[in-house]
């Protein structure tokens, strides 16, 4: 009896062990994805790796085969993830260089600008910020383009203002100054910017190796030490300021900002200052004769009236130049020849007084003319007699 007793619980004791197993593998849930991890290509992620970072310099484009998703399951597998996964959401957003706010946008860009372009997956209903996997593509700005600057002419003359200078950037766009701007302002196409031009001695930028000549700190460096010493070589460009010394010079930019680069220099062209006379083309405008007083002479019945007029009409458009030897020549006629036809004694020369005033000297070497020069205007006074004179003016 006793036996029967003890056989009969081990049977309740076994059929009660297979009917909760049975239960508990018939309700047992299947695994469920609770997160949506990110990792580099080729590494498995670990629990809890979310976000991956791309890094790359303006100009250039992300590879976005270097990383993978995958989910992390319940029951602690984690499986790859499809990108085409019909249950994968993706949203993009951009937050400019130095900005703190972002903006949602359709798609990633052709072209990447300074900043972080975000790519933010989630899978189905895993919405938590922490079941979301984010790309960070974090974009530099360039320390190198193909900026150029642009004077209206690159041979002017000592007694000039300096000609205006643009500069345009590597999409060939003007870049407008601004001294300060928050990152907001900064246009993408980097049609604006912080930057300062220079002019160097050619002969000491010639001395720089290819790479000085682009580098931004070297330059910089150069400039400082040069602005203590009593000689310098190198000195900021402003347009529209009074000219400097005749000589070659090289012209260039430092861009310390724009949108997408930063400490850039550009190319350099070269400039000529040339003397206020020497080798300067002037273009004869008018001739009148005028008495001691400076009033106009026009009476028909003196010789000279008749003389002046003929000689105005005659040299129209035609020129004078102050040859480096010290003879002037050019086309103009005032009777005894174009100038560039005389020979021998008969040549006119001139002597310089200062940067405005030169003589016109005869073959006497005495001064018959006196020339003043105003802006691009040159005034030729020349006595005829005691009481009348020529007054003939010139434009360059």
């Amino acid at each position: 009896m006793k036996k029967k007793i003890i056989l009969t619980l081990i049977g309740v004791v076994c059929a009660l062990c297979c009917a909760f197993g049975l239960v508990a593998c018939g309700n047992d849930p299947a695994p469920r994805p609770q997160y949506l991890l990110a990792s580099e290509t080729g590494e498995q992620p670990d629990h809890g790796e979310h976000n991956i970072n791309i890094n790359i310099t303006y100009g250039e484009k992300p590879d976005l085969t270097k990383y993978k998703l995958y989910l992390d399951y319940s029951n602690g597998d984690i499986k790859p993830l499809d990108f085409n996964d019909d249950k994968l959401q993706v949203k993009y957003s951009y937050m400019p260089f130095h900005a703190d706010a972002e903006t949602p946008i359709d798609k990633l860009p052709d072209e990447y600008f300074a900043g972080t372009y975000t790519i933010e997956y989630t899978y189905d209903t895993l919405t938590n910020f922490e079941q979301q996997a984010r790309v960070y593509i974090n974009v530099d700005q360039a320390g190198s383009g193909a900026f150029t600057v642009r004077p209206t002419k690159a041979t002017w003359y000592k007694n000039e203002t300096t000609p205006n200078v643009a500069l345009t950037n590597p999409k060939n766009l003007t870049v407008t100054y601004v001294q300060n701007s928050d990152d907001t302002q900064w246009q993408t196409n980097d049609g604006n910017g912080n930057y300062a031009l220079y002019y160097i001695k050619k002969a000491a930028y010639d001395a720089f190796t290819e790479a000085q000549k682009t580098d931004y700190e070297f330059i910089y460096n150069f400039y400082s030490a040069d602005s203590v010493k009593t000689e310098h070589e190198i000195w900021q460009y402003y347009s529209g300021h009074p000219g400097f010394e005749p000589g070659e010079y090289m012209l260039f930019a430092m861009i310390d900002r724009t949108h997408n680069y930063w400490h850039v220099v550009s190319s350099a062209v070269q400039i000529t200052v040339k003397d206020v006379f020497v080798g300067r083309t002037f273009t004869f405008q008018s001739m009148v004769l005028q008495d001691g007083d400076g009033n106009p002479v026009t009476d028909t019945g003196n010789e000279y009236v008749a003389m002046t007029e003929s000689m105005n009409t005659s040299n129209q458009g035609k020129t004078v130049i102050c040859k480096e030897n010290g003879e002037v020549r050019g086309t103009v006629d005032f009777g005894n020849g174009a100038f560039d036809e005389l020979t021998g004694d008969d040549v006119y020369k001139y002597r310089r007084h200062d940067t405005s005033i030169f003589y016109l000297i005869n073959a006497s070497d005495v001064a018959i003319a006196e020339g003043k020069l105003s802006g691009n205007t040159l005034t030729l006074k020349m006595e005829l007699s005691t009481a009348l004179y020529w007054v003939i003016t010139f434009t360059c």
